[in-house]
Order: structure tokens, then C-alpha cells, then sequence
């Protein structure tokens, strides 16, 4: 969507100059009121919404950098184990995160279908049974610390993934800004063109405040960053680059 941005608003730019071009001016203090009280009211909403979804965003970042930090653990812990054990774990991580890498969604190993967990939860679970020495059995007792960690995390980042704006408080926010986009017609200046921009330009914010309102709600703001860095940091481990 990033990509398509550009392009989105300069044609929103162009309708609104046609539009506003066009459509009769609305005169009355009756508007110029309504228009201020539209404004501040959609400034307050809007704010706060997208102050509670940055948050969100944040709190989003942090657990999956805390995810892929238990895992480069887990990755690294995996050499205290005999080495049929140490393979498996680790071919276990490498193919997990080499379909992230070609996967650029944030949601990858928490929402899709994946037995990542499972599959990692059994290596140490079918080693009981297995005469270990003090190293091994040291080794196992950090993966498993981490794995209780990244399920804890994990059913955090579901919750997260899951706490979106209210139906009703999208229609609040959109009503608003129609309501706004409309009356904006009611500023009049005897410069037709010079007015018809700044019309245009107030109107093309209203809009890109909304886009970025409904980036924040779906997460997929700087979505690479979000979805793929700290990936990468683990890609960059097993492929012995750090």
C-alpha cells in the first residue's frame, strides 16, 4: 500500500480540485461554525485514535523483537545439545524463518498456520528419556524457559493483532470527515484558484490522516520494519553472519 500511496492522494488531490472548482460556494456563518466545530472535533478523534493505535503498534514491535529474541537464543543454546538434537532444532528455526523471509506480513508465524511451536517443543520433549550429561541437560532447561516465553509473547501478539477500531468509531471518524470535506466549500476568497487549492490541500490531509488511521489499525505501517528486521537479525545468525 505504501507504494500505492503516491498515487492515491495525487488523484485525491485532482478530484477535490475539480470538485471544489465546481461546486458553489456556501456562504453563512452558519457553515464557517459548523466547519470549526467538524474540525476540532475530527482533530480530538483522530488524535487519540491514532496516539492508542501507535501504542499498539509499538507494543507489536517490542513482542516480536522479543520472539525472534528467544529464538536466536534457542538457536544459540542449541550446541550445548548432542548433535542429532542440535541439527534438528536448528533445522527446525531455519526453515521457519527462510518462509519468513519471503513472507513480508508481521502475522507470519503468530496467525498462519504454522507447527513452528510444536515442532520445537518436541525436541526436548523426546529427550527425557535419554542419558544427558550436565551440559545437555542445562542446555534443555534454557530452551525451555524460552519456549514458555514465546508462548506467552505469542498469545500477546495475537491480542494485539486482533484490537482494532470499533465499526462505530469508524463511522464517527468518517462522518466527520465528509462532513468537513463538504463544508470546506464554505471558505470564500474573491481569488478563485488560490482558494480552490488550499481547499484542496485541507481536504487531501483529511484523507491522508485517514489513510494513516487505517494503516495503524491493520499494522501494516512500515511494515518491513515491523514484519522483517529482527527476522533478518536471525537469518543473519544462522547463516553465521553474526
Amino acid at each position: 500500500m505504501r507504494k500505492q500511496l503516491p498515487f492515491i492522494l495525487v488523484l485525491v488531490f485532482v478530484c477535490f480540485f475539480v470538485f471544489y472548482l465546481k461546486f458553489p460556494d456556501l456562504k453563512g456563518n452558519f457553515f464557517s461554525t459548523f466547519l470549526s466545530v467538524s474540525t476540532f472535533l475530527f482533530a480530538i478523534f483522530t488524535g487519540f485514535f491514532i496516539s492508542r493505535q501507535g501504542k499498539r503498534y509499538n507494543a507489536m514491535r517490542d513482542a516480536i523483537s522479543d520472539f525472534d529474541g528467544e529464538v536466536s537464543s534457542i538457536y544459540r543454546v542449541a550446541d550445548m545439545l548432542p548433535k542429532k538434537k542440535n541439527d534438528e532444532i536448528k533445522g527446525i528455526i531455519k526453515k521457519e524463518y527462510r518462509k519468513m523471509g519471503n513472507d513480508t506480513h508481521w502475522e507470519y508465524s503468530f496467525l498462519k498456520k504454522t507447527s513452528f511451536m510444536t515442532d520445537l517443543m518436541s525436541v526436548p520433549s523426546s529427550m527425557h528419556k535419554h542419558n544427558l550429561d550436565q551440559v545437555s541437560i542445562t542446555g534443555i532447561r534454557r530452551i525451555a524457559a524460552s519456549l514458555n516465553e514465546m508462548q506467552v509473547i505469542r498469545k500477546k501478539i495475537i491480542v494485539l493483532g486482533k484490537e482494532r477500531i470499533p465499526k462505530v468509531q469508524w463511522a464517527l471518524i468518517i462522518s466527520l470527515a465528509l462532513i468537513i470535506i463538504v463544508l470546506i466549500a464554505s471558505v470564500n476568497y474573491h481569488l478563485i484558484i488560490f482558494t480552490t487549492i488550499l481547499k484542496t490541500l485541507f481536504s487531501t490531509i483529511v484523507v491522508l490522516v485517514l489513510l494513516i488511521l487505517y494503516q495503524f489499525d491493520q499494522l501494516v505501517f512500515y511494515e518491513d520494519e515491523i514484519g522483517k528486521t529482527t527476522a533478518e537479525d536471525v537469518l543473519e545468525i544462522i547463516n553465521k553472519k553474526k
